[in-house]
């Protein structure tokens, strides 16, 4: 009686090997062009020139304390404070976050008030029209936080040459990758802005000052599209 017979093993076939040639030859390429692609010289210190008046409101420099600053390690930032006609008050900064940062702040709000002594009461996500380009959504992060019976509401969202405000940190690397690919190789990690708002929570409660915030983010978002910093092409070699 013959032996039974083992099964034969598939063998892969050349089509298949070929593909898998095909695909790593084509992720290399993709990446080797990355390497070689010219990086981005830029101006961040356009932002420090982000006007005093937004529409009704005044601002005034508040300095950073040397700490914070070293904490924040952004390539450049402003700070400021804003006021309009009828007493209201906002706070503003403005971070830029560059190549050598790979385009991210260490310390984000969700780091810095708990740091400063403030207990976040509150969070979560909203969209922000006023922020939005046409046919574009526009969403930020809002904080409730609170210190020493002080309240203040927070809204805080990054801008990249892609989005105008993104919330989420994997919204913020999916846009890092497109940008990337892009034929003009922006957003690679080399252009973004932090930007945080906030606003005392008084009388009027969280309604009055979201509507505080969304006044004054109107005729900011057009200050932002202005001064957005110019790029250059710099050898990377």
């Amino acid at each position: 009686m013959d032996a039974p017979r083992s099964p034969a093993r598939s063998q892969p076939s050349l089509v298949a090997h070929i593909t898998i040639i095909v695909i790593l030859v084509a992720f290399g390429s993709v990446g080797w062009w990355l390497h070689l692609r010219p990086e981005r010289e830029l101006e961040p210190e356009s932002i420090q020139r982000i006007s005093m008046q937004l529409a009704s409101w005044r601002g005034e420099d508040v300095p950073l304390d040397e700490g914070v600053e070293r904490m924040l390690r952004a390539d450049a930032h402003v700070q400021r404070s804003y006021r309009n006609a009828r007493g209201e008050l906002v706070w503003l900064y403005v971070g830029y976050y560059g190549t050598e940062r790979g385009g991210r702040p260490e310390h984000t709000p969700w780091v810095c008030y708990p740091s400063a002594g403030w207990l976040i009461l509150a969070s979560e996500e909203r969209a922000l029209p006023s922020l939005a380009r046409e046919d574009e959504s526009a969403r930020v992060v809002e904080l409730v936080v609170e210190r020493h019976r002080e309240r203040r509401l927070v809204q805080f969202w990054y801008r990249t040459t892609r989005s105008p405000a993104i919330a989420s940190e994997r919204s913020l690397t999916l846009d890092h990758v497109l940008g990337r690919l892009s034929p003009s190789g922006r957003a690679d990690g080399a252009l973004e802005y932090l930007v945080r708002l906030s606003t005392p929570i008084g009388e009027g409660g969280i309604e009055r000052a979201r509507d505080r915030l969304a006044r004054f983010a109107d005729p900011l978002a057009a200050e932002l599209e202005a001064r957005w910093p110019r790029a250059a092409d710099v050898d990377a070699a």
